[in-house]
């Protein structure tokens, strides 16, 4: 399980840089940035999901 964590930080590491180094110039980029949007939150409540397993 400790992996799975540290993979699931390594992924949200990556979700973060990309969705703050993205910046919205047209509506392609604004829909990219909310898949990464939701992605990261896909990751934060799986993270939860596991920490609460313990």
């Amino acid at each position: 399980m400790k992996r799975t964590m540290l993979a699931l930080d390594r992924i949200q590491a990556r979700l973060e840089s990309e969705l703050d180094a993205t910046a919205v110039r047209s509506e392609r980029d604004a829909g990219y940035r909310a898949g990464i949007s939701e992605a990261l939150v896909q990751v934060m409540e799986t993270k939860k999901s596991i920490a609460a397993g313990d």
